[in-house]
């Protein structure tokens, strides 16, 4: 199934906690059903978690030795997000096959999720198709995570043809990805690279039928504040890089109500697809906080965007 000589999918798992997390991710792909010649690469770096059980567990992957990266290990979230995305730009090099997925180890893909992909890419025309993202696990503590982080990445969507597309559960097409090599010749990034196809004429589209499920276990209130404020600095930097210095202050004042238009957003959410909308309320007052953080951290990247 995977190390094909013309794999005809290329899924790179962009590992974050490693451990118990990459395993479940890793049984969870090797045990596709009806899936199309597909390598699975996983990048990693000298600053990453020991990895040798996966490798021993799955000699048939491609576990993709970057070596040294970074000088010192990432301080923050946000050095570590930016890791991050190196590790995914590594396995977009690498990747032979003419669809490139990507998804992340605290998602395992449903075991339909391979050959959903593949189906949907020779169904549709468009350049980069996301699918569904669900919850497993228990606590108010994990439901307000994946509430600020995916709510609306749960089905029935929206829209089909949406702004954002996750790079937890994302796949490609190689022409599509080429067209933009530039943006992550380095480093990628997801909302850039994104925006930069919808820029281009191609089309993004949501399909319920390649499944992801979240699981992770939550750190401290510490760690959620600084993952949360550096992640939405991640986001402010991409978003102001082009735009217009009135647009970055209009964004800039609207700062201090940002939590409350998100909660109420993803409130909005919840009861629009009908489900979970009890979790949802009984975590309020985690998602708020954690709300609030982002705000600031979407703040500072605006403040330090350049073009």
């Amino acid at each position: 199934m995977t190390n094909a000589a013309t794999p005809a999918l290329s899924v790179i798992v962009t590992l974050v906690d490693g451990g118990d997390a990459l395993l479940r991710c890793l049984d969870a792909l090797a045990a596709q059903r009806d899936a199309p010649a597909m390598e699975v690469i996983i990048p990693y770096d000298d600053a990453a978690p020991d990895i040798r059980a996966c490798i021993e567990r799955h000699p048939n992957f491609t576990f993709l030795a970057m070596g040294k990266v970074v000088d010192a290990a990432p301080r923050n979230e946000f050095e570590k997000h930016d890791l991050y995305d190196r590790r995914r730009t590594a396995g977009l090099h690498a990747a032979k096959a003419p669809l490139i997925a990507m998804i992340e180890d605290r998602g395992a893909p449903r075991p339909d999720w391979a050959r959903a992909m593949a189906d949907l890419h020779t169904c549709y025309t468009d350049a980069a198709i996301g699918g569904a993202v669900e919850h497993d696990g228990e606590g108010v503590t994990r439901w307000a995570i994946f509430f600020v982080d995916f709510s609306r990445y749960q089905a029935p969507f929206a829209s089909l043809h949406p702004e954002y597309v996750t790079d937890t559960n994302i796949c490609y097409k190689r022409e599509a990805l080429m067209a933009v090599e530039p943006l992550w010749r380095e480093k990628y990034q997801e909302s850039a690279v994104n925006w930069a196809l919808r820029d281009k004429g191609y089309s993004l589209r949501l399909d319920p039928a390649p499944v992801t499920a979240q699981l992770r276990n939550p750190p401290g209130l510490a760690a959620l504040a600084s993952e949360r404020f550096n992640w939405g600095r991640v986001y402010g930097e991409q978003r102001a890089r082009a735009a217009p210095l009135s647009r970055k202050l209009t964004w800039m004042a609207m700062t201090p109500l940002l939590p409350v238009v998100l909660y109420a957003r993803h409130l909005r959410n919840q009861v629009r697809i009908g489900r979970h909308v009890g979790a949802y309320v009984a975590a309020t007052p985690l998602i708020v906080f954690l709300l609030a953080f982002w705000a600031l951290g979407e703040l500072r990247g605006y403040l330090d965007a350049k073009a």
